[in-house]
């Protein structure tokens, strides 16, 4: 299609096979390459577009999808929260440490609110 494009054929004439020999090459290592890279480009850009698309999709509806039913079988209720902080220096070591209730049986969201802010207060957390 190159050779044809430009008027390249065999008449016979000196160049001809030469020219039709590059034409080959260039169609083989430069053209095909390059348009081979830019057509998978294109496809894995598409494909990171659709993927995030229905990542997002996804995540939309869980977060917005009703709680599990109590009993069923695959809900397991977690009524205690375990909190603790740590130092700015060690990681590791936990400054503090507490729990808290603010669902059900309890329900005590405020005295749950309460130990949070004693907490911040107590180990300087801001």
């Amino acid at each position: 299609m190159i050779a044809a494009h430009f008027g390249i054929e065999d008449r016979g004439r000196a160049a001809d096979k030469w020219l039709a020999e590059v034409c080959q090459w260039t169609w083989r290592v430069k053209a095909h390459l390059h348009i081979s890279t830019e057509l998978l480009t294109q496809l894995r850009e598409a494909a990171e577009a659709e993927a995030i698309k229905i990542f997002g999709r996804n995540l939309h509806e869980l977060l917005l999808a009703a709680p599990p039913v109590q009993g069923c079988a695959r809900h397991r209720p977690r009524h205690t929260h375990r909190l603790q902080s740590c130092g700015r220096r060690c990681h590791r070591q936990a400054a503090g440490h507490s729990s808290i209730y603010p669902h059900q049986p309890r329900n005590d969201w405020q005295g749950s609110l309460a130990t949070l802010a004693r907490l911040a207060v107590q180990h300087n957390v801001n």
